[in-house]
């Protein structure tokens, strides 16, 4: 086996016009494109507030609705002092689809409103293997995974920012040696300054221990960091193997420290 890939060609932000769950609880984004080589699809959606709730996402290959294969329902508490924005992640199954123009997400909100809406898809010839969230505040981000799978994965951190003192900080994004950066999305419509809401990164080395380094928020002269800020970060682990714990024959090594004797254990 070996790593999976992200199919750049595709992946990475929707924007969707100003107010677009106005006078409606759904939204949907036509048009959009599937490579014959997807295998699995990742779909964000963010609203700029945290006064309503995404209740529903579907992804339509341009036949039919495709199987959910994993759904994060990102819940924010009511006792913070600033709650997250209101977000949503849904992981489709495109392992029986065909190459499409004619694909589309539908997105359902709670009740109709004025609030503005990012989509960020994330298209990958992989499929899931694990998955966590978790939400931070500060201007910047870090973490290590320790992933026995490394020879036949990745590591995806897509992170949803709450711009909400629309001074118009630039966001930077730097990065550790074992990560590149895959996107990031510029100004939401409708909002002062430049809100940069969505940015994600992509493990691109094999290593047991995934040491990434997201994102660093700066301020506009880019000489400093930025303003501290709440997040809400959302890590995938990619895999080549559609079912890579399931239904293997497993081999006895002396050592858990010998890390490719271990590794070989999912290959």
């Amino acid at each position: 086996m070996a790593q999976p890939t992200v199919l750049a060609t595709n992946t990475g932000v929707i924007q969707c016009e100003d107010d677009p769950f106005l006078g409606s609880t759904t939204f949907t984004k036509t048009g959009l494109s599937i490579e014959a080589e997807a295998k699995t699809v990742i779909v964000v959606a963010g609203l700029y507030s945290n006064a309503k709730s995404i209740t529903d996402i579907t992804f339509n290959d341009g036949n039919s609705n495709v199987p959910v294969v994993g759904t994060i329902p990102f819940v924010r508490a009511s006792s913070e002092t600033k709650p997250r924005n209101a977000n949503r992640v849904v992981i489709f199954d495109l392992s029986n689809s065909s190459a499409s123009s004619l694909a589309s997400i539908t997105v359902t909100c709670d009740t109709a409103h004025e609030y503005e809406m990012m989509i960020y898809v994330l298209y990958t010839d992989g499929f899931l293997q694990s998955a966590f969230t978790d939400m931070s505040f500060g201007n910047t981000y870090d973490f290590n995974i320790h992933n026995p799978n490394f020879l036949n994965s990745r590591t995806v951190v897509i992170s949803l920012k709450d711009d909400d003192n629309d001074i118009g900080d630039v966001e930077t994004v730097a990065v550790g040696s074992n990560a590149s950066i895959i996107t990031q999305l510029t100004s939401i419509p409708g909002k002062i300054g430049s809100d940069d809401f969505c940015f994600a990164a992509i493990q691109t080395t094999d290593s047991l221990i995934d040491s990434l380094y997201p994102y660093e928020l700066r301020n506009a002269a880019n000489d400093g960091l930025g303003q501290v800020e709440y997040c809400a970060n959302f890590t995938f682990q990619i895999s080549s193997q559609k079912n890579p714990f399931q239904g293997g024959t497993f081999k006895i090594i002396d050592s858990l420290s010998d890390d490719a004797a271990f590794a070989a254990i999912f290959d």
